[in-house]
């Protein structure tokens, strides 16, 4: 018992300091829209494939805007679909 009592809080910090590694962080989807003149990162990536420009429309949107969807926050190089249409995003 009194080893136990040694053990427990050292095993506890052990593993305080591992788990610590081992948070990984946001990556992101790497798809960027450019809402209202701000470069806005999307949470999902919704552009598969190539050919054409990849275009999203927010579901919640009257006036269904299409956004067209970029590799980088910088807004210089558009992604590409297969899809002709926008994807609308809940």
């Amino acid at each position: 018992m009194k080893n136990l009592k040694l053990i427990l809080p050292m095993l506890a910090f052990i593993f305080a300091i591992g788990l610590s590694f081992a948070f990984m962080g946001d990556t992101g989807s790497g798809a960027w829209i450019n809402y209202n003149g701000v470069p806005t990162e999307l949470e999902l990536d919704p552009c598969q494939g190539n050919g054409n420009d990849c275009k999203v429309v927010f579901e919640d949107d009257p006036n269904q805007t299409e956004y067209t969807v970029y590799t980088d926050d910088t807004l210089s190089q558009t992604r590409k679909s297969n899809n002709p249409e926008p994807y609308i995003i809940p």
